[in-house]
């Protein structure tokens, strides 16, 4: 949406290039979202970029002020940090403007252009109208994606409910511990889309945690004289019995403890 957006706000700018940089959820930052005819160096070194910096587009955000450069001479008189990445661009004049929601300034709008040039009156009302069209667009978007991200979690609260309901009639008609691990080890795996899933509880003597249920790839294990196994062994089941623990085995991560 972002880029689509930016492309359009160039033609109508008749601008050779860009960036808009927007501010991060934690409200530090400013986060490059869209760029056109910038270096790959630009979106390595300034893909991220603090409010505290000097940087033209820091300063425009945090003054709510426009900046206009006529030419690469003036940034270079201007930031000679940024005239480093400006040069890179081959472009000579570029204008900031910062993008204003009714929430506030939501991020920073930079348009280059392939000449040297001037910014009169009609210029400056053209930009800032572009931006505010650009900064509307773009808050358009992003209440979009707040409310479908609200609806799918909503659909999901709806849907754990209505799993942990079906869970409680089910373990409500199970009498013995086979028939809750049955229905456990066959719920929690519909629960999150596992592939596999197993149930121990440590034998009478202490010493031996037993399969009660397995489904899978893990009841191939319970076959064969697999139904118990030692507490010495070292993988996950042994190793954390007793700890009164969850724990988290993500792939080529490592276990991780909750």
């Amino acid at each position: 949406v972002t880029l689509g957006v930016f492309t359009e706000v160039l033609e109508a700018a008749a601008a050779a290039g860009g960036f808009v940089r927007l501010l991060r959820p934690a409200g530090h930052r400013l986060g490059l979202v869209a760029s056109i005819g910038t270096s790959r160096r630009f979106a390595r070194s300034y893909g991220s970029l603090p409010l505290t910096s000097s940087l033209p587009d820091a300063d425009v955000f945090r003054t709510g002020s426009e900046h206009y450069f006529e030419s690469a001479d003036d940034v270079r008189a201007g930031s000679p940090e940024f005239a480093r990445e400006h040069e890179a661009m081959k472009h000579e004049a570029i204008a900031f403007i910062p993008l204003r929601a009714p929430r506030g300034t939501i991020g920073v709008m930079a348009l280059s252009f392939a000449n040297p040039r001037t910014f009169d009156h009609e210029d400056r009302e053209l930009l800032r109208a572009l931006a505010d069209q650009c900064a509307l667009a773009l808050e358009r978007a992003r209440l979009y994606e707040a409310e479908r991200q609200a609806r799918a979690a909503a659909e999901q609260a709806i849907e754990s409910t209505r799993r942990l309901q079906f869970l409680a009639a089910e373990l409500a008609e199970a009498l013995t511990p086979e028939q809750v691990a049955e229905v456990v080890v066959t719920q929690g795996i519909a629960s999150i889309g596992a592939d596999a899933g197993a149930l121990q509880l440590l034998a009478d003597d202490g010493t031996m945690p037993e399969h009660v249920n397995a489904q899978g790839s893990e009841r191939a294990r319970t076959k064969g004289g697999g139904r118990r196994f030692s507490v010495d062994l070292t993988f996950a089941a042994a190793a954390h019995l007793g700890t009164h623990d969850a724990w988290f085995l993500d792939a080529g991560q490592g276990v991780r403890q909750r």
